[in-house]
């Protein structure tokens, strides 16, 4: 009859009275809100419920994702069928009103995935936008746009067959893929990361970028091979299915040359570290390449709905089956080791030849005994000879070496063979030019000329620059000995006092010369004193 000394009546009427205030409050705030309850007082749902209400709703009015779903509860944006409801009379639905595309009765895909199934690009057209963003490099551009033009054909077939729009089955022979993972080989600023990076904005498909050298082997500090994989939901916003047809490009692979095979040139001398990142880390790339599946992580998507619990998480997966893989790297020591090789090469053949000589020698000598004391003077022309012969000289250039060195070259630097083996593609890059850095300056799209012309319109000053001012720049950066990464520190040397100073005088046209490209200073006062006399 008492709860704690308090008669049961009193009890019941104060739990009511708290229950009531509690609905009272909830409906005020917000009845369908469901982050605060249901609107009938009780408590908020648990994280479970609330996911699969979602899940319900989202297959009942086909939310894309949970954001969606988000601004739909609150109001935002209409739900698709509403959508089209507001239409003008007679107008047939359009299939692309929330960003997707319709394919059957309930299959509908995002706009990524919509640019892979009408992918149709050609190589020659691929090459022409290149040209206007990456100058020089052709014979590797000329690669790259075949190899990626094959690539995302072949994952336009594949998607149309996973999605019943024609084509051959899922199950059929299209569904053996072998794909055209890329090694680029390049001294540093040869324009290896702007190419990808380019190329992949042109397609339209997710891209992510990393650098072997953060990686090592599981269990250890440091980061995991997974995480660019990841990367590519992020960068797709949450679009696992379009995250699953992008491009992985992974810089200073050739950091990670093991030391166990690397012989005298890879390992430790060719900047590998120890063996957590280096070998393993060459074997967690190669099950990525393959086919393999990587969990979407809680921080891998930017609308991952918060919720969501780790196994819910772990559910998704990432299949890398149709991630098209692209290496880069320096290889500073290839070209030595391929040199030091010929040379080998060179040097046996020659010893070879004066043994064979030497042999003729000696059985024409056991018949003619008189010119036996000849027979040295001809067995030394030959190797001298050879020696001359500039056909029998190898060409140790960068560009020749990278474009026909072998997997065995490869192998020896300090890659494992099951790792190289799986990267068919392989494109030298060569070192630019003066000429190239001129052509950067005036022709480039992504000049860094144009942002510093950018630069002091925003203090309202038109700065030009002639000719043998780009010239000199070309010049003083091609000595730098760091590419077209030098252009960047050139300009920024012979611009800094001219940033600090003109925009604070009345000067709104500036001429850039030789002299100024040269002396500075100098050409700061010139200006100054042209101002003072103006």
């Amino acid at each position: 009859r008492c709860f704690f000394g308090i008669p049961s009546s009193e009890t019941d009427a104060a739990m009511d009275n708290g229950a009531e205030r509690r609905r009272t409050k909830n409906q005020r705030r917000a009845p369908e809100d469901p982050w605060v309850g249901r609107g009938d007082g009780s408590l908020p749902m648990p994280d479970e419920t609330m996911h699969a209400a979602f899940e319900r709703q989202a297959h009942a009015q086909q939310f894309n994702s949970f954001s969606e779903y988000l601004r739909h509860q609150e109001g935002a944006a209409p739900k698709p069928a509403e959508a089209e409801a507001e239409a003008a009379p007679g107008t047939p639905p359009n299939p692309k009103a929330s960003g997707t595309a319709k394919l059957g009765p309930e299959r509908r895909v995002s706009e990524r995935l919509q640019g892979i199934l009408d992918f149709n690009l050609k190589p020659k057209e691929v090459k022409e936008y290149l040209d206007r963003h990456v100058i020089g490099q052709h014979d590797a551009k000329k690669v790259l746009c075949v190899a990626l033009c094959d690539h995302y054909n072949r994952s336009r077939a594949h998607l149309r067959a996973k999605l019943g729009e024609g084509g051959e089955q899922p199950g059929g022979a299209s569904n053996a893929v072998v794909k055209p993972n890329i090694l680029l080989c390049g001294p540093s600023g040869s324009g290896k990361t702007h190419l990808i990076r380019t190329l992949a904005k042109k397609i339209g498909v997710p891209f992510s970028k990393a650098d072997a050298t953060k990686f090592s082997a599981t269990g250890y500090v440091g980061g995991d091979v997974d995480e660019i994989v990841q990367q590519l939901v992020t960068v797709a916003a949450g679009d696992v299915e379009a995250a699953q047809y992008g491009i992985v490009y992974v810089d200073e692979v050739d950091k990670i040359c093991s030391p166990s095979s690397g012989g005298p040139f890879g390992g430790p001398a060719a900047g590998a570290g120890s063996g957590v990142n280096t070998k393993d880390v060459q074997a967690s790339l190669l099950k990525l390449m393959e086919d393999g599946e990587v969990p979407v992580t809680p921080g891998a998507s930017a609308s991952t709905p918060r919720f969501m619990s780790a196994g819910a998480q772990g559910k998704t997966m990432i299949s890398t089956r149709h991630v098209l893989f692209i290496f880069s790297g320096a290889f500073a020591k290839l070209p030595k080791m391929l040199a030091t090789k010929y040379q080998q090469r060179h040097m046996h053949k020659v010893m070879e030849d004066k043994m064979k000589k030497e042999q003729e020698g000696g059985a024409e000598g056991e018949d003619a005994p008189v010119e036996a004391e000849a027979a040295p003077a001809e067995v030394e022309a030959p190797a001298a000879a050879a020696d001359a012969d500039p056909e029998d000289e190898p060409d140790f250039s960068p560009t020749e070496v990278f474009a026909n060195a072998s997997t065995e070259d490869f192998v020896e630097y300090g890659f494992e063979h099951e790792f190289i083996g799986r990267i068919p593609v392989r494109v030298g890059l060569r070192q630019l030019t003066e000429d190239d850095m001129v052509d950067i300056l005036e022709n480039s799209k992504d000049s860094v000329l144009r942002q510093a012309e950018e630069d002091f319109r925003g203090y309202g000053i038109d700065i030009t620059f002639d000719r043998p001012a780009l010239r000199a720049i070309a010049g003083k950066a091609f000595a730098e000995g760091t590419g077209a990464r030098g252009l960047v520190t050139i300009l920024e040397k012979v611009l800094r006092e001219l940033k600090f100073e003109l925009p604070s005088t009345s000067l709104r046209d500036v001429v850039v010369d030789a002299d100024l490209v040269e002396d500075p200073d100098a050409g700061l006062r010139k200006l100054l004193a042209r101002e003072e006399t103006s």
